[in-house]
């Protein structure tokens, strides 16, 4: 009991003053004998002209496994921008593991933009992780946010972090605020 399922799509173009590809791949794969199974979707795309280049990739997996009931989920997005004034990188991840044996997961979320230009230079990062284990009926959070800009004349970073561990006792709630800081510099 095993199958594979696979689309792919591509398709590419070059002329004097453009060339661009563009692919499309979905994969599927399954094993009832070992009961995994993995699905993929990935798209990108790439132009480059004599002004502007940039580059677009999307791709999406998901991996299940039954015999140990673990899972593994990632999204990442990713777009590329280059001209002759401007650059700037985007990116976004996301990821999530579970372990049902253990009842623990971790889920992390991660974006960060880059941009640069003869004049204007910044670079923005955003994290956030989470953490919970049931069996102890406890989770971490954290946050993480930092952005950084510097101009000809003005420069200044900002950096915030927020931790938070949270233990659930049978009858009530209690919350920790144990990390909060805030950097500002002008």
């Amino acid at each position: 009991m095993k199958w594979d399922t696979s689309i792919c799509w591509t398709m590419v173009s070059d002329s004097a003053t453009m060339k661009w590809d563009t692919s499309i791949c979905w994969t599927m794969v399954s094993d009832s004998a070992t009961v995994k199974w993995s699905i993929s979707i990935c798209w990108t795309m790439v132009s480059d002209s004599s002004t502007m280049k940039r580059n677009t990739s999307i791709c999406w997996t998901i991996v299940c496994d039954y015999s140990t009931i673990k899972w593994n989920t990632t999204i990442c997005w990713t777009m590329v921008y280059d001209s002759s004034t401007m650059k700037w990188n985007t990116s976004i991840c996301w990821t999530m593991v579970s372990d049902s044996a253990t009842m623990k997961w971790d889920t992390n979320i991660c974006w960060t933009m880059v941009s640069d230009s003869a004049t204007v230079k910044w670079n923005t990062t955003i994290c956030w992780t989470m953490v919970y284990d049931s069996s102890t009926m406890k989770w971490n959070t954290s946050i993480c946010w930092t952005i950084v800009c510097d101009y000809s004349t003005i420069k200044w970073n900002t950096t915030i972090c927020w931790t938070m561990n949270t233990v659930i006792p049978p009858s009530n709630v209690f919350l920790s605020l144990r990390n909060g800081s805030e950097k500002c510099n002008t």
